[in-house]
């Protein structure tokens, strides 16, 4: 049985990875290990397991219904739905069908422009309310490079089981990452209904409160 606090879950279709010559779940793995081990604590549930591979929309329902403290998900993505690999998408309404555990805190989906549209943000927002114990969603607002991307994940993991900061603190702490103009990322508070919002690594975040009829 996987004990550890986070689990990685590699979406990205084949041919991207094969362009970029990285996987980025196998990347992160590998400096969480680092940051971990580097901290001094050795706190092994904080180092992840191999990254497990969706094989289908089925397989990811599965995948975030596992109880993991932390899920990190890399796939492509829009306003609308994730690309998983084989031609497969995820809708972001099947979310309502996920029966996530109190145990589970964080979902980051590390995919392009999932939370830049009134479908997404907002629909996890919804989803989560009401459900018991830390809710988290974090995820980039427009289309976002491979490098930015894995550089601000890194970052934000290092903060938050390297240094043990809390989810947010980890959030603005890597949101402080200069020189990607590309950098758009929001962080959804499912218990206080704000998301936070770092664009372009200005050190900045702004804070909006959500509303529903």
């Amino acid at each position: 049985m996987d004990t550890s606090h986070l689990l990685l879950v590699e979406a990205t279709d084949q041919a991207f990875q094969k362009k970029n010559k990285l996987k980025e779940c196998e990347a992160l793995q590998t400096s969480i290990e680092f940051f971990v081990n580097a901290s001094g604590l050795r706190l092994r549930r904080n180092i992840p397991k191999a990254p497990i591979e969706a094989k289908s929309d089925r397989h990811l329902k599965e995948l975030l219904e596992k109880g993991h403290r932390y899920i990190h998900v890399s796939c492509h993505g829009n306003h609308r739905e994730l690309s998983l690999r084989r031609g497969k998408k995820f809708q972001y309404d099947r979310f309502v069908e996920v029966e996530f555990p109190s145990a589970t805190k964080l979902l980051f989906l590390n995919a392009c422009l999932v939370a830049g549209g009134p479908t997404s943000i907002t629909a996890f927002a919804s989803l989560c309310k009401g459900r018991k114990g830390e809710k988290f969603v974090i995820a980039p607002k427009n289309e976002v490079s491979f490098e930015t991307a894995l550089t601000f994940s890194m970052l934000f993991y290092d903060f938050l089981l390297g240094r043990h900061f809390k989810i947010v603190e980890a959030f603005h702490s890597a949101g402080s990452l200069r020189g990607f103009d590309d950098l758009a990322y929001v962080c959804l508070d499912a218990n206080s209904m704000k998301t936070h919002t770092i664009v372009r690594g200005d050190g900045r975040c702004q804070e909006t409160n959500l509303r529903f009829s």
